[in-house]
């Protein structure tokens, strides 16, 4: 029965639309929903494979250069076991890049099934998931602080408390899913018409998420998303030539963000702390984030030094960055928990050397080029803003910095930028 349901061409396509637009709501809500529906689309691929081998294997034939250049960071990581003293971590390690692969090969051999509506649709379904962990995240801070005693509601109301309450989030990896959905719910606004309605569900949303993000404080995220949240509107205003109503909508818009920062102590302080005005926030003088990351970043860059040409290894790396932090003797406070390089580039530089980090520099870019080339526009938007968010953490050192931008950024390429049975036809 599950043959013949299989083999019904309709039925098929209908079952790949559902899974992409069924990972892409589930991807906010942990990673056991994610993986079940990977594993999802894993044994659909294998049983649509079995069915069409014939015709399976000449797509795959085709697409291995796709295959490859989407995938090179798992690659990468990959070849760099063999040269990584620590097989176990190092296997850890390339398990969690394993969705890089497996989505571009589901996306790839797929692609022609895939319809413009579903791309779309994952990107409403994706911004909408990440509106209900916000919201609920908020309630769950509320009511778990509810009667507390004053000592501990500090705690409760906290940036870290808020992005956990009610998933297992880090603060910045739920910064940068709002980040992510308020630029698709944006996209999708402008796109759908020219007439944009200022009191519509999405703009309601978007207000949800921003207003999240600023509790949680997270400075590179809250700068993107004010660019975005100005950017898609001066193209919409500049080309309709309404000066007056964008000059209006971005004085509202900076006006909401630093009324924001000047009634949130915390944001204000962290704000100050960037800026740094006549070094007070020194690391001799105060451990926090902008001076832990230069020291982090410091301290990378002497670990990349010991295997510039290849790196130190996907098993190897964490323990590497460790044994610079003990060079650091002005404060232990380096050496008491494992930070990685807070900085996606640096990261992979670590990593896999000139070697991992000119290859995977080199896929982005050509695959940027082929967007704007198609007028993909969404997708190299994308891809810049994933690398902009990127400068000051490791996103992909992580699931669900690794699941959304791999899943994201194989499904826009094909949103516009159509690749055909032989490579050529992109060019």
């Amino acid at each position: 029965m599950l043959k013949q349901f299989i083999a019904n061409y309709c039925n098929s396509d209908k079952i790949i639309n559902i899974l992409i637009v069924l990972y892409a709501a589930v991807l906010p809500l942990g990673h056991a929903m994610a993986n079940l529906t990977l594993l999802l689309m894993v044994f659909f691929l294998t049983i649509y494979a079995i069915k069409n081998r014939n015709k399976t294997l000449k797509n795959i034939t085709h697409s291995v250069f796709w295959i490859f250049l989407f995938s090179i960071l798992f690659f990468v990581y990959a070849f760099s076991l063999l040269y990584s003293d620590d097989i176990e971590v190092g296997y850890t390690q390339v398990y969690k890049k394993s969705p890089i692969f497996i989505l571009t090969v589901f996306v790839i051999i797929l692609r022609k099934r895939i319809i413009t509506k579903t791309v779309f649709n994952a990107m409403n379904v994706f911004s909408y998931s990440v509106t209900f962990v916000c919201v609920i995240s908020i309630l769950l801070a509320l009511y778990n602080c509810y009667a507390y005693k004053p000592s501990v509601l500090l705690y409760c109301s906290s940036d870290q408390n808020l992005a956990s309450t009610f998933i297992s989030y880090h603060k910045l990896y739920l910064s940068l899913y709002i980040t992510i959905a308020i630029f698709f719910l944006l996209f999708l606004m402008f796109y759908e018409g020219n007439k944009i309605r200022i009191f519509s569900t999405k703009s309601f949303l978007v207000s949800i998420l921003f207003f999240t993000l600023i509790l949680l404080g997270s400075r590179n995220s809250l700068v993107v998303s004010t660019l975005v949240i100005i950017g898609f509107p001066l193209v919409h205003f500049l080309k309709n030539k309404m000066i007056l109503k964008f000059f209006l909508f971005s004085t509202s818009i900076l006006i909401i963000v630093f009324s924001s920062i000047y009634f949130n102590p915390l944001l204000q302080e962290k704000i100050k702390e960037a800026i740094n005005y006549e070094n007070q926030y020194n690391v001799n003088k105060r451990w926090g984030g902008t001076s832990v990351r230069k020291l982090i970043w410091e301290y990378s860059y002497t670990t990349f030094k010991k295997s510039p040409i290849v790196g130190v290894g996907v098993g190897d790396a964490q323990k590497e960055l460790n044994a610079s932090y003990l060079e650091y003797t002005e404060t232990s406070a380096l050496k008491h928990r494992n930070y990685n390089t807070h900085n996606d580039i640096l990261q992979i530089a670590v990593t896999t050397g000139i070697l991992g980090i000119s290859l995977y520099l080199f896929s982005l870019i050509y695959i940027i080029r082929i967007s704007f080339n198609k007028k993909n526009y969404i997708h190299c938007l994308f891809v810049i803003l994933f690398l902009v968010s990127g400068l000051t953490e490791s996103f992909l050192e992580r699931d669900m910095g690794i699941r959304v931008y791999s899943f994201f950024t194989i499904l826009l390429f094909i949103y516009s930028t159509r690749i055909y049975e032989n490579s050529s036809n992109t060019q």
